[in-house]
């Protein structure tokens, strides 16, 4: 698949407290995605910030959230939890390397999210990411 199997107007957010993971995963999504259309954040209180931001200038709220789950101060379901607080609506995949079941069950809980994936993100992910897409 190349970029142009994707609506230009696509929108990723990557949320991840680690820094590598962040820049590997951003790099093999830029194979596929315009590097323009990825927003990349280590901080979950900054990803919910940007997502406010958007939301108050009426700009369209990402395509697909990448959201880690073991992250300091806020985890990736207590973001999701916030961001359904405040009647916002994004697709959602869990990338995390957790593997306790708890963390799978969470899914139920969580209409938003539509895939878990483990990290790290590798370019045979990519055609689930882009199925769950809107225009997937």
């Amino acid at each position: 698949m190349s970029a142009h199997s994707t609506p230009p107007s696509l929108t990723i957010m990557l949320v991840d407290d680690n820094e590598f993971a962040n820049m590997m995963h951003h790099t093999l999504l830029r194979n596929f995605v315009p590097e323009d259309s990825i927003q990349v954040f280590s901080s979950p209180d900054l990803a919910l910030q940007a997502l406010e931001t958007s939301r108050r200038k009426g700009e369209a709220l990402p395509d697909l959230l990448l959201l880690d789950i073991d992250m300091p101060i806020m985890n990736g379901w207590e973001l999701l939890a916030e961001i359904r607080r405040r009647n916002m609506f994004v697709r959602a995949c869990m990338l995390s390397s957790s593997v306790d079941p708890e963390d799978h069950a969470m899914m139920a809980r969580f209409q938003e999210v539509l895939d878990y994936i483990s990290k790290p993100l590798v370019p045979a992910h990519i055609p689930r990411l882009l199925r769950i897409l809107p225009s997937g």
